[in-house]
Formats: C-alpha cells, sequence, structure tokens
C-alpha cells in the first residue's frame, strides 16, 4: 500500500488536485473549494479488501478519492484521510452475459470512447456522458462518482435511470447490489455508509429498446437547466414500452411513469398522443426553484423536449 503522510510528495499530490479543481469550480460556477485543513494522509490500497478496512478504520475522518472533483467541492472539514481507489481495478467496461459492467473509477472520457457505450440502447449513455462538462473535466470524473454525488443539474442519471441500472456496494462484511432507481428514492450519499465503496454499475440487456437525450443548456460546457431523456421499445409501429426521465428539475432526478405510460400501446405516428403524454409530464414532473430560469420556462420547455425525443426514436427506428 501506498501511504503519504505530511511531506514534500504528499503536499505536491494535494497540490495538483487544487489547481486541477480549479478549472471545475469555474466551469461548473462554484464559488468556494472546500479545504483540506485537517487532512494527514493519502493512502492508495493495494486492494479493494485493503480500502474498505482503511474507511472502517477511520470512519467519518476518511474521504474516497478517485475523480477528485466532488471530493474538492464537498464538505471536508474533518477529513483526516484520502483514500485513493483509482489502482484497484475498477476502471474496466465488459459485456457479462447480455449485461454491461462498468466499474465505478471508469471516466466519462472511458465511456465516450468505448464501443460497447456507443452503441448501448441506440447511444443513450454516450449522449448524456457528451454532455458532461469540457474534456479535460471529463478525463477526471468517474462513473461511481456521479452515482454517489448527484447534483440537481447531473446528467448521467437520467440515463442510468432509463436502462433500469444496478449498482454493486462492497462493504466489508458483504457486497450488495441495490437498483439504482431505489438508491435515488433519497439522496445516494444517505444510502451508502461511509465505509462502502461503490464498485460496478450494470446496464441490463437493452435489446429492442432505443434512447435519446437532450442537455438543455445555455451552452454545452454549462449546467444543464433540464436534462430530458426516453427510452422506447417499439414492436411494429406501436409503442410497446416507452420511459421518460428528467434531472435539473427538483433535488433529484425523477422518472415520469404516468405520462410515459400513456404512450403504451399507442401507434408510432399518433401525434396527438405523443403531445398529451408530453403535456403530462409537466404535470406529473416536481419543480424546485431556480436562480437562472422560472419554473414556468421549465413547464412550457420539458413537452416539447419530450415530444421531440419521442419523435427522434420513431425516425430513427
Amino acid at each position: 500500500m501506498f501511504q503519504l503522510n505530511n511531506s514534500i510528495e504528499f503536499k505536491t499530490i494535494i497540490a495538483r488536485m487544487y489547481i486541477r479543481v480549479i478549472i471545475y469550480c469555474f466551469s461548473t460556477r462554484f464559488l468556494e473549494v472546500k479545504m483540506f485543513k485537517q487532512l494527514e494522509e493519502y493512502v492508495r490500497p493495494d486492494s479493494l479488501k485493503d480500502a474498505l478496512a482503511i474507511l472502517d478504520k477511520k470512519k467519518d475522518a476518511a474521504k474516497i478519492l478517485a475523480g477528485g472533483t466532488a471530493v474538492m467541492v464537498s464538505h471536508n472539514a474533518g477529513v483526516k484521510t484520502l483514500v485513493d481507489i483509482k489502482h484497484l481495478g475498477l476502471n474496466k467496461i465488459k459485456k457479462e452475459g447480455k449485461d454491461m459492467k462498468i466499474g465505478a473509477a471508469v471516466t466519462i472520457s472511458q465511456l465516450l470512447q468505448n464501443p460497447l457505450i456507443q452503441k448501448y440502447c441506440g447511444g443513450l449513455l454516450y449522449q448524456s456522458a457528451y454532455f458532461i462538462a469540457s474534456t479535460p473535466l471529463r478525463n477526471m470524473i468517474t462513473l461511481g462518482g456521479n452515482i454517489v454525488s448527484v447534483y440537481p443539474w447531473s446528467d448521467l442519471p437520467v440515463a442510468l435511470l432509463l436502462s433500469d441500472a444496478k449498482v454493486i456496494i462492497a462493504g466489508k462484511e458483504k457486497t450488495r447490489t441495490v437498483s439504482y432507481r431505489e438508491l435515488l428514492k433519497k439522496h445516494p450519499a444517505q444510502n451508502i455508509a461511509k465505509n462502502e465503496i461503490v464498485t460496478d454499475i450494470i446496464l441490463p440487456d437493452a435489446a429492442g429498446y432505443s434512447g435519446a437525450f437532450v442537455k438543455y443548456a445555455k451552452t454545452s460546457f454549462d449546467l444543464a437547466m433540464l436534462d430530458v431523456g426516453v427510452t422506447a421499445k417499439i414492436k411494429g409501429r406501436e409503442f410497446e414500452d416507452v420511459r421518460f426521465a428528467i434531472s435539473a428539475i427538483g433535488p433529484l432526478p425523477q422518472m415520469l411513469n404516468e405520462s410515459a405510460g400513456m404512450l403504451i400501446g399507442c401507434k408510432t405516428n399518433d401525434a396527438a398522443a405523443i403531445e398529451k403524454a408530453a403535456a403530462k409530464a409537466s404535470v406529473e414532473a416536481k419543480f424546485m426553484s431556480d436562480k437562472r430560469v422560472s419554473i414556468e420556462y421549465k413547464k412550457e420547455i420539458l413537452p416539447v423536449l419530450i415530444r421531440r425525443l419521442v419523435e427522434k426514436i420513431v425516425e430513427e427506428k
């Protein structure tokens, strides 16, 4: 196990982290980097077992480090140990039967470059990953970080909800698999213990499904004002299954099951049915106030985006 205490090497690593995250703070308009005022050591475990043992021993005084972007803007007042999990082999993407297994330390850039991700559900996950921040930040941000540190404007959760992803969480005593939809019933940080590590994300077989995603923002690098995703399974010229998901609309991403369900059994060329389901989405969604844009504006835009995504899936089928 690699370990640094209050040495020149240790200070250099921390300094480099702060320099990298300054870019992140400016690009996402955070006003403050939360300083590690009590930080004493940086630890790079040799195995997942070692990492879990350290977290279990250090309790609240330890924090997991993967990409580093979320860590540097979170509350770090009592953190004394950083546990680096980037070297535990959690950066692989592979097929497991018909499902896909993605390591939690996989970066957004890795997702974008992987052929499996590019093809999955009509490119749904690829589309949502493509709109995350800028290239330098996509080289840092990890999938696991997006699972645990969910912000109102987070892009990836929409695609993960639509895909019905499963999250593998390792603890010292046992490993558990949790539906991502279940995990998001409250903030994931409340469902994942401080001595647990998200190790993998499982994407189930999406055969027959097509997906589309849009990030509605002032610029592609800006925080989303609305994230909207749609998946559909079409048989013949009829919707067999339809799912809507949104974020940047409340504290946590939301599935809009009632409005999406209105399209099941409808013909794909039934414009009135599509319009009605899209309009229902604005009624079903739970909006929160946003200093950048009014709730009324979001309610007007949401049906338009959903209708466009449904039409795009139908056209490309």
